[in-house]
């Protein structure tokens, strides 16, 4: 990639989209070298940035850059990239403009919108007015797309019960790395079709989740969504002693098999009194009635109760739930989080290596001189596996100290986290050196011949970890 090349393609692009929508003024540039990743690493100054409105713009922009072999690099809100999503000094496709809704399927329970559509806009504003909801709810106000969700595959409300992004997808639109469009979905691929899942025809759709843009720009999401509880509940449950990571996962193994929670989380508590203990928080809730919410908070209670648990109130766990989102939840979000680092580190794991990601993570405070009181561990229950949180809450007068701490903590963890077999959420390309090596061979043959199939250029996103090196 030359100057000459970009400047060339700035001036194709100028041509087709607009100036005002192929952006090339540093200061706008610099900003696009930042995330809302807490930990900083420096991305490169991409050479232009384009503002497409529909998808046949986006294949414009994807076909130029084809042609003066640029690469490129779809964006979403920018808000939790870890280092991921590089620009390569290449073009930056930000889909901020691509947030229409398509269509709303009352009948199949699908609705389909552009891939820069706001998660908590469509889930709270549009789709609740028709008694509807997105069933991963994403415990932040962050300006969250559906492409970023696909592209990353993310769990929602941390890890709900529903299950991660994948499992709600029914079909995709995306530009691929060679300008082709493709419609995924096993029924969206015959036209008029109706949106829900049908066998019989290979379905693409989940090759484009967690991709990173690696294979293709999103611009179309059809997702399944729900109907809104009529009453939901909140409980606070606390464990303490010996063993209480087993026990604690003993009572949420029997509360998912009996479909009771909506969301399961346990967090470590520090006291000021010097007290230590694991809070246990869940959300109820129900489609039918009051009555059966209040049924399933008594049977969840006893299932805690078996296992050691002791009622303290509905206090905490109220706070995440939808109707309190607003000014008020983010207050005392903001309020409990100050002067903290959040999410140092998290990954899905199984259940069963939980305890020993949080015996892992305490040894690591103890070896980097971290004091256990100035942390947090926070497990989110999921459907199938645990996704767990590694907090560090800071101190004021040593910011630039703690925040080097911290990256010695988290790569220690992260290396755990690889060593028991999972790779962490979001994870940059900085920790490739963790995960490209214990792949399966066959794995990494066959994902980078998609990669070539899709991507003849290596234009699109090349940085991703399992695409880094040359094609062969």
């Amino acid at each position: 990639m030359t100057m000459g090349n970009v400047e060339a393609a700035g001036k194709e692009l100028e041509s087709a989209l607009g100036k005002r929508r192929v952006l090339s003024d540093d200061f706008v540039l610099s900003s696009y070298t930042k995330d809302g990743t807490v930990f900083y690493y420096p991305l490169s100054l991409p050479s232009l940035v384009v503002l497409p409105y529909t998808t046949e713009e986006v294949q414009k922009i994807v076909q130029v850059a084809n042609k003066y072999k640029i690469p490129v690099i779809p964006t979403g809100g920018r808000t939790s990239h870890w280092g991921a999503i590089d620009s390569n000094r290449g073009i930056v496709i930000d889909m901020c403009n691509m947030r229409n809704i398509i269509e709303i399927d009352e009948k199949n329970l699908t609705f389909t919108v552009q891939a820069g559509a706001n998660v908590h806009h469509v889930s709270g504003d549009v789709l609740r007015k028709r008694g509807f909801c997105y069933p991963v709810h994403a415990l932040n106000f962050a300006p969250i797309s559906f492409g970023a969700e696909v592209a990353k595959n993310t769990g929602g409300e941390v890890g709900c019960m529903y299950g991660h992004v994948a499992k709600h997808i029914v079909g995709l639109e995306v530009v691929l790395g060679n300008g082709d469009i493709l419609i995924t979905g096993s029924s969206r691929v015959i036209k008029n079709a109706p949106n829900f899942q049908q066998s019989g025809i290979p379905d693409l759709t989940q090759l484009f989740v967690a991709s990173e843009g690696a294979l293709g720009v999103i611009t179309e999401v059809t997702m399944r969504m729900s109907m809104v509880p009529v009453a939901e509940e909140g409980i606070d449950v606390r464990f303490e002693g010996t063993g209480t990571f087993n026990r604690v996962i003993s009572a949420c193994h029997e509360i998912r098999l009996k479909k009771i929670a909506r969301n399961a989380h346990l967090v470590d508590v520090y006291t000021d009194k010097k007290e230590y203990f694991h809070l246990f928080l869940l959300e109820i809730e129900s489609l039918i009635s009051q009555e059966e919410c209040d049924l399933k908070k008594k049977a969840a209670l006893e299932i805690c109760k078996k296992h050691g648990g002791k009622y303290i109130g509905d206090e905490m766990a109220e706070t995440t739930l939808p109707q309190t989102r607003g000014k008020e939840f983010l207050e005392k979000l903001v309020e409990r989080q100050r002067g903290t680092i959040p999410m140092l580190g998290f990954a899905d794991v199984p259940y069963e290596y939980v305890p020993k990601i949080h015996e892992k993570f305490l040894e690591t405070l103890d070896r980097c001189d971290w004091p256990r009181e100035k942390s947090n561990f926070v497990g989110a229950f999921g459907d199938e596996s645990c996704l767990t949180f590694c907090i560090l809450q800071q101190n004021p007068n040593d910011n630039e100290g703690n925040l080097q701490k911290c990256k010695e903590v988290f790569g220690k963890v992260l290396k755990f986290y690889t060593e028991i077999g999972t790779i962490p959420y979001r994870i940059g390309r900085i920790w490739r050196p963790y995960i490209l090596d214990k792949l399966d061979p066959s794995y990494l043959r066959y994902v980078r011949s998609l990669k070539r199939e899709f991507d003849p250029n290596n234009i699109m996103n090349p940085g991703v970890s399992v695409f880094e090196e040359e094609y062969k």
